[in-house]
């Protein structure tokens, strides 16, 4: 089961969050025009689970500088491009085309290896694709180390990271289009 990510259950408060998985994946129904809350019912490309639409759609880990850090080993991290803008970042060795981008970032653990995984996807176009590029300096000057698209127009992708230099920050971008 993955968790709803409302706003805050505990006080009956049960409007999504912008990075709720719920978002954009209900059955799209002529029939229902508003939510609870009065607001449209379709604000995306389908409505969301629930009984409240999202209002609004924000992806706070948008560019590098606001990139998210990760822990090696910690619990899975349940996010999403949604709202992510596309074509912002250049282009991915491994991808003819740029979609929409998320930053992590994580330290090379001392033995030096890291499998990056992401799966579970819940897909914001028909064709949706997963791309992960691994790239090192700081975010004003991003290398790209490597680039995974192995399973083409899939909504999962990892990617196997070995020999790195024990306790150097590495900079991760996932993208989907």
């Amino acid at each position: 089961d993955i968790a709803p990510l409302f706003s805050d259950a505990s006080v009956n408060d049960f409007t999504l969050l912008p990075e709720s998985p719920g978002i954009d994946i209900g059955l799209d129904s002529p029939a229902l025009d508003f939510d609870l809350a009065n607001n449209p019912a379709l604000q995306g490309i389908l409505p969301d689970l629930g009984c409240y639409e999202a209002s609004s759609c924000a992806s706070l880990n948008d560019d590098c500088a606001s990139l998210i850090i990760l822990n090696v080993d910690d619990e899975p991290l349940f996010t999403s491009n949604k709202c992510a803008s596309a074509g912002s970042d250049q282009l991915l060795s491994c991808s003819q085309t740029t979609g929409n981008s998320v930053w992590y970032g994580f330290t090379a653990p001392a033995e030096g290896a890291v499998r990056i995984v992401v799966d579970n996807v819940m897909p914001i176009s028909s064709n949706f694709n997963v791309k992960i590029g691994l790239f090192d300096n700081d975010c004003s000057n991003l290398e790209e180390i490597s680039c995974e698209n192995s399973n083409g127009s899939g909504l999962s992708e990892s990617m196997d990271v070995i020999g790195v230099q024990p306790n150097t920050p590495f900079r991760i971008r996932v993208e989907g289009t």
